[in-house]
């Protein structure tokens, strides 16, 4: 179902062949023209080419994830680079293809591309990770004809999702970095990351953290860190207690002996 409404929707790239190098002027009027012209969208009402956009990054989104989800990384792999494309496309959208798109190289044993679609400084670079698309040229013109005199309409606000702030997109970034580090043994680099993940994120930090952190620490054989750890966080759960060295045998010995 996903797959085939994506391909209904007009493709931007159809406006940017429209526009002929006779000046700037020239092209920001073919360029209003063609934000303004609707689109049927039937049952419901005609669509700007603005909105067919936001709708088609929202499908290429969704399908990129049900996709990861039932194991067809390919199509995933598909959906994501498509929405990366979009040169439109919101920053909320282009980060979750990313991601979407790393996690299906990683199962295609692609570790390399993988590790390079998760570039924290991309991120960093960003105001938000919010899905609102870029103003146009057809936005800006509407809010200057419309009077002052005239009360706004309320518009509802986008859902709150996480990460909605760059600072904590980058945290997301560096764990999945640390994930990957994981799967392929090298513990020194996945500390790593997981101690960036760690500073930006804050205290409050998901579930899932704790369960890397764990396979970490086993890999490392590090069982004193691993017990600390599970006391100070689940110690409501666990009746295991702080780790304590224990007199070895030949410690013993000694003692009795003397």
């Amino acid at each position: 179902m996903l797959s085939q409404i994506s391909f209904i929707l007009p493709s931007s790239k159809g406006s940017k062949e429209k526009f002929v190098p006779c000046g700037i002027g020239f092209e920001l009027l073919i360029q209003l023209k063609e934000e303004t012209k609707l689109y049927p969208a039937p049952p419901g009402n005609p669509m700007r080419i603005g909105d067919m956009i936001a709708l088609k990054c929202s499908i290429f989104t969704a399908a990129a994830y049900v996709s990861l989800c039932l194991n067809d990384f390919v199509s995933a792999k598909n959906y994501a680079t498509n929405l990366l494309d979009e040169p439109r496309a919101s920053p909320g959208h282009k980060y979750l293809a990313r991601l979407y798109l790393s996690e299906s190289l990683l199962a295609m044993n692609k570790i390399e591309l993988a590790l390079n679609q998760l570039d924290a400084e991309i991120i960093k670079n960003e105001n938000d990770l919010s899905f609102k698309m870029p103003i146009t040229t057809i936005d800006k013109e509407e809010k200057l004809d419309t009077p002052e005199i005239t009360p706004p309409i309320p518009k509802a606000d986008l859902v709150t999702w996480l990460p909605r702030d760059a600072r904590v997109g980058q945290a997301i970034v560096y764990y999945n970095i640390a994930a990957i580090y994981a799967i392929t043994n090298d513990v020194e680099k996945a500390f790593k990351h997981f101690n960036l993940f760690v500073n930006l994120f804050g205290k409050t930090q998901p579930a899932h953290s704790f369960q890397l952190k764990f396979y970490l620490d086993l890999l490392d054989g590090n069982r004193h860190r691993l017990q600390i750890l599970l006391k100070e966080n689940f110690g409501h759960l666990t009746s295991n207690k702080s780790f304590v060295a224990f007199p070895t045998l030949t410690h013993t010995l000694s003692n009795n002996n003397s």
